[in-house]
């Protein structure tokens, strides 16, 4: 495994990361920043880039109060339409969505340095 970023880095990019987190906890933060990132496909660097850097520092920032991987959840959703005698009803599930604004700031900072890189392409779809 790939080690992105260590306890020691993460004090260099945001001296107040861990808060009052203990080292274990600590430890367990950094190692789930780097688990994350290298599951993240990014692309071979010989010196890890800055922005890499305070992305897995957010990670680990985050990684000490909930969860930094997908825990998607899904809540049952249900409507009923009535018209006269005739009646109708259907039942779904709805993700829930819960944004983290944090993640959206990670992977901003990560989309140069993934596999294929951030492209100026655009798909072009032919009419029927």
């Amino acid at each position: 495994m790939i080690e992105y970023i260590d306890i020691a880095t993460a004090y260099t990019i945001d001296a107040d990361w861990a808060g009052t987190a203990t080292s274990a906890d600590q430890d367990t933060a950094i190692f789930k920043a780097n688990v994350y990132l290298n599951n993240k496909q990014l692309v071979e660097f010989e010196e890890t880039p800055q922005a890499v850097l305070v992305a897995a520092t957010e990670l680990a920032k985050l990684a000490l109060t909930e969860s930094i991987f997908n825990t998607s959840r899904e809540q049952v959703a249900s409507t009923s339409v009535k018209a006269g005698p005739v009646s109708t009803s259907k039942t779904y599930a709805v993700p829930l969505v819960s944004g983290h604004d944090s993640l959206d700031y990670v992977s901003a900072l990560l989309a140069p340095y993934l596999s294929g890189g951030v492209t100026n392409s655009v798909d072009l779809v032919r009419g029927g």
